[in-house]
């Protein structure tokens, strides 16, 4: 692990760690001293906001020490989650009671198909088989999916839970950072803990809240974000994979900063095209990004909308 990558290092080992979710944090709590711990769980809520977590607490509190954690955006289809079922008649190897865990995130992302395979496993589970769905868009998962599941909504942190872990994760990293910036990490953040611990991380250096404010208002000086700009400029040969692994590495990325500086990247691109065909194409994707969008659904159907026009639907 990097030592940057404090949103993992500080990552919630136990429910009394997660911040900001005390109503679901209590509800869960009762299940586990009654005894009753539902098979198939579903978390919605924004990006960033503990729904992974929660999940990952549960399956340790089980005893199943490694969860089998699925990202539905790159394994959607149904022959996926076939393959799934089918091993959840095996007990898991790990833990101390062969219970099986799996965390499916991005649950919205399966096509309608995977989703009417899983339906019998969340209704019927194995007495060892847990199930997990983590989603930011609930309102694309089927009633049939719903009805299955004990569900549980997460909010948007509050400024002062975001602001209170920024500090004592600076304190625990000896990072310098004065008060004025920590609250303005965890405004830009938007409920976000996993983006303010990023925003945190890439501001070790900065000496004020003035170059916060900069830094913070750049996130075009990110690899990943470089790399989605030239994949988009490109025409990269990588594909719908690539499209895919690009999109899952901006995943505590605030979308609409994403989208500004991608549309910055084009715009230049734009301008220093040395024929009428360049910029064509170049200006073709500018319109692409020419709407803000303030969820990380939406940014992604854009990305991959783009991904269909350059390879021509070979998925």
């Amino acid at each position: 692990m990097s030592k940057d990558d404090l949103h993992n290092k500080y990552r919630p080992e136990d429910f009394d760690e997660v911040a900001g979710q005390s109503q679901v944090v209590k509800s869960l709590k009762t299940l586990f001293a009654k005894g009753k711990v539902p098979h198939s769980l579903l978390f919605s809520g924004p990006s960033g906001t503990g729904k992974t977590t929660l999940a990952r607490i549960i399956a340790k509190k089980l005893g199943c020490s490694v969860p089998v954690e699925i990202d539905a955006a790159g394994n959607r289809g149904i022959d996926n989650m076939k393959l799934l079922t089918e091993s959840m008649q095996y007990s898991s190897l790990t833990g101390t009671n062969n219970i099986k865990f799996i965390i499916i995130d991005e649950a919205h992302e399966l096509t309608r198909e995977a989703m009417d395979a899983l339906l019998k496993s969340l209704e019927e589970p194995p007495n060892h088989v847990y199930i997990s769905l983590c989603t930011t868009e609930l309102n694309k998962l089927p009633l049939t999916i719903r009805n299955r599941c004990a569900m549980y909504t997460l909010k948007e942190l509050s400024l002062d839970d975001i602001a209170d872990t920024l500090l004592y994760v600076a304190k625990e990293e000896s990072i310098k950072v004065s008060e004025d910036a920590i609250n303005l990490i965890a405004k830009e953040s938007m409920g976000s803990m996993r983006q303010a611990l990023q925003y945190l991380s890439v501001s070790r250096a900065c000496k004020n809240v003035d170059q916060v404010a900069e830094l913070l208002e750049s996130p075009e000086n990110s690899v990943e974000i470089k790399e989605l700009c030239q994949f988009i400029a490109k025409g990269s040969k990588g594909g719908w994979s690539t499209a895919l692994r690009i999109l899952k590495g901006l995943k505590g990325y605030n979308p609409e900063s994403i989208r500004i500086s991608v549309a910055n990247y084009l715009t230049t691109c734009v301008l220093e095209a040395k024929t009428e065909k360049q910029s064509l194409y170049f200006l073709d994707k500018l319109s692409c990004f020419s709407k803000p969008v303030y969820n990380r659904q939406a940014f992604h159907d854009i990305i991959l909308n783009v991904a269909d026009c350059v390879f021509g639907g070979d998925k």
